[in-house]
């Protein structure tokens, strides 16, 4: 390889990988929040039920119990902790790959099969990805290196803002087929 294409090599994996970290941070911080947000609203809700309860049975004892019940069901189905856990453990992962990759300013053949190779590693570990929110990072960190970001990795306003929600599907308007 030349020198030049050793360079593209080492920029592309340092490139995903720094985009992986940001993707990682704000699925870590999603799921804190949400952590954060369902045990303030738990504690509230419990202490309203409490409160209620001995006073007197009333309809606002009635929806507190069923808010402290269904958020204590979200919570234990989808995990917000661990999920938070998954998604720091990955963003230190691929930290300490940047670190590796940056530590290299001149870079050889050597260390890119094996920087490739614990990048497919850590990206086994992922839970799946939502579409969205790796387009935003990608923009994200293309911006914040001064390149032009390719087109696809522009969302709209409301894309951005629901990124973090669901795996979105791609959806594309091709013009039907021309009659000849």
């Amino acid at each position: 390889m030349t020198n030049s294409e050793l360079l593209d090599a080492q920029w592309d994996i340092d490139f995903g990988t720094a985009k992986s970290m940001r993707y990682h941070a704000y699925r870590r911080s999603f799921w804190e929040m949400l952590d954060n947000w369902t045990k303030c609203l738990v504690v509230f809700s419990g202490t309203a039920v409490l409160v209620s309860i001995i006073g007197e049975k009333s309809l606002a004892a009635t929806v507190f119990a069923f808010v402290v019940a269904f958020l204590s069901a979200i919570d234990v189905v989808l995990g917000f902790s661990t999920r938070a856990r998954t998604h720091d453990t990955l963003y230190r992962q691929f930290c300490r790959l940047q670190a590796e990759i940056s530590s290299v300013i001149a870079p050889t053949e050597d260390p890119l099969v094996p920087w490739r190779r614990r990048r497919l590693e850590i990206e086994l570990e992922e839970p799946t990805t939502l579409d969205w929110l790796e387009r935003r990072s990608a923009f994200e960190e293309s911006k914040a290196r001064g390149v032009e970001p390719r087109a696809s990795w522009v969302l709209k306003w409301w894309q951005t803002l629901f990124s973090q929600l669901a795996m979105w599907p791609q959806i594309t308007f091709a013009k039907p087929p021309q009659k000849r």
